[in-house]
């Protein structure tokens, strides 16, 4: 399993957050936990239904974004 400490900072990026409280914080990750959680389930139950979503975009013709790196879409396909 990819532990929260390795994929959340790829959610950041160059920006971490920087926050008002603990308060702030727990909420968000529990955001985000109920948001993994729910694509676990999906992936467990009807794996067949999910359809993972690039952020991409192209500008003057040219593609940019991330795709997921070849293991964490083997990881997540073997539950």
């Amino acid at each position: 399993m990819i532990q929260p400490s390795q994929w959340i900072p790829q959610v950041w990026g160059d920006f971490p957050p920087s926050w008002y409280g603990e308060k702030e914080f727990q909420a968000v990750m529990s955001l985000f936990m109920r948001h993994m959680n729910s694509i676990a389930g999906l992936l467990m139950e009807q794996p067949e239904e999910f359809e993972p979503i690039f952020h991409e975009r192209i500008v003057d013709g040219k593609t940019y974004g991330k795709r997921l790196h070849p293991m964490r879409v083997i990881f997540m396909l073997s539950g």
